[in-house]
């Protein structure tokens, strides 16, 4: 009932819609590329770690059989 004496709210204006599609638009890609970079960063320095972990316990499993 009261939400009829409240004055209506029109965010957008006369601003234009291609605009607006145009930057979420980029943004959804730039949001896509910067997920995708660390992603892929993440995945590069893991797998060093893992690399580094396996050549290590070889060094030992080597070391103990002496």
């Amino acid at each position: 009932m009261t939400a009829f004496l409240l004055p209506t709210v029109n965010e957008v204006g006369d601003f234009p819609a291609d605009t607006l599609w145009y930057f979420r638009r980029s943004s959804l890609v730039v949001l896509a590329s910067m997920w995708a970079t660390i992603g892929v960063v993440l995945v590069a320095l893991v797998g060093r770690l893992h690399d580094r972990a396996v050549a290590d316990a070889n060094r030992r499993a080597l070391a103990a059989s002496l």
